[in-house]
């Protein structure tokens, strides 16, 4: 856990989906702030040969919490 990233929260969850996601997998992205914003994406097949290939977000996450 990183604490409370404010706006930057959406996106870091949508990043850390989409290092795990399976073709066929859906998720729910939302945003409430001044607004509410919200996107349902369905991974393709593509994207596990579309994925980058370097460290995933629980892994930046780990590495920075343990210095």
């Amino acid at each position: 856990m990183i604490g409370d990233a404010g706006s930057a929260s959406a996106p870091f969850a949508l990043a850390a989906a989409l290092d795990v996601m399976r073709a066929g997998d859906k998720i729910l992205c939302a945003g409430i702030g001044s607004g509410a914003t919200a996107a349902l994406l369905t991974a393709g097949k593509e994207l596990s040969k579309r994925r980058r290939k370097g460290a995933k977000v629980a892994d930046l996450i780990s590495r920075w919490q343990n210095g």
